[in-house]
């Protein structure tokens, strides 16, 4: 069963942390901006779908930044350029944590249309944005707690 955007991560998702840039890019003349900053991902998928969920932690270990994306593969039938082509769906929201808690940021609701014309450079999508409501938030802040807690042991 496709999950829900802000439903609670399975238990058997793959949780990675690692950092947030490459060894090349730690190493260059912008590295120390970066140095001991974090990604903890949990990645889960099913047939036909894929969700990750990741927060972005510094090296002190203060959140930065949280996201949730679910993606369904080939879910909606739609017209484009005259013939009927399949096109996935993909809800994502997060956004970036500021220095007094606050979570700014937007929820997407998009469309990845398969239509022939499209290339992998520029792809068939219709994205619609939104201002994160209550509901939004909440989820986000949950989906960042359960990340921080598992990402203390990955």
């Amino acid at each position: 069963m496709v999950p829900a955007l802000y439903s609670p991560i399975a238990d058997d998702a793959k949780l990675t942390r690692q950092p947030v840039a490459s060894a090349d890019v730690l190493a260059s003349e912008h590295g120390p901006a970066l140095a001991g900053w974090e990604q903890i991902v949990a990645e889960s998928s099913g047939p036909g779908w894929l969700r990750i969920s990741m927060v972005v932690v510094d090296a002190r270990g203060t959140l930065l930044s949280v996201n949730d994306a679910v993606t369904e593969h080939g879910t909606e039938r739609v017209r484009a350029g005259g013939t009927m082509v399949d096109a996935s769906v993909i809800e994502s929201a997060g956004g970036s944590i500021t220095q007094d808690g606050t979570l700014r940021g937007t929820r997407w609701s998009s469309r990845v249309i398969d239509d022939a014309s499209a290339t992998p450079e520029a792809p068939s999508v219709e994205s619609t944005p939104r201002t994160l409501g209550d509901a939004d938030l909440a989820g986000l802040r949950a989906i960042a707690a359960t990340l921080l807690e598992r990402g203390k042991r990955a």
